[in-house]
């Protein structure tokens, strides 16, 4: 995306990991000396596959704008003080063109692994358990290093938007 110092851009979609991984994305941009981009993409994603669901996007699914969501999200994070400069980026595309286009360039993209069991499409490491498909086509095209989360998390515990993770250990 062309910035002017290497970023460690994160990406955000509306949960409680995501808070998580702000937090995280933030300690290492500081550690590194870079800014950091935070990155709500809220374009309709499309599986190729016909029989897939079409997913709709996260901030019409909360009743909120994207950039509010986004906003309550570092703020969340930080409680007003991010550790260091934090650029707020709403992306209309698909969450995975958006990661990779600001992945490019980038120090570092961070992403926390999905909750649940998803589709048998690779493994979380270290978990056992399957890795989402966003993270997967992420992790396959990766422009840029790129760090995982593993999601720590206890049966029944909801998060913001109300769904309920399920414990990856």
């Amino acid at each position: 995306m062309g910035y002017p110092a290497q970023p460690v851009v994160v990406g955000v979609d509306g949960s409680e990991r995501s808070v998580e991984a702000l937090r995280w994305a933030a300690a290492e941009a500081a550690r590194l000396g870079r800014p950091l981009v935070a990155v709500l993409a809220c374009g309709a994603t499309r599986l190729t596959a016909p029989y897939a669901p079409i997913g709709a996007c996260r901030p019409v699914d909360t009743g909120m704008s994207a950039e509010d969501l986004l906003a309550d999200m570092v703020d969340a994070a930080f409680d007003g003080a991010p550790p260091v400069p934090v650029r707020q980026v709403c992306d209309p595309r698909p969450p995975v063109p958006a990661l990779l286009g600001h992945g490019a360039g980038a120090a570092l993209l961070v992403l926390a692994t999905s909750p649940g069991p998803q589709a048998p499409a690779g493994m979380r490491p270290g978990t056992g358990r399957p890795l989402g498909s966003t993270a997967l086509a992420v992790v396959r095209h990766a422009p840029c290093p790129i760090v995982l989360l593993p999601v720590d998390r206890h049966p029944g515990v909801a998060d913001r938007r109300g769904h309920t993770a399920l414990a990856t250990a």
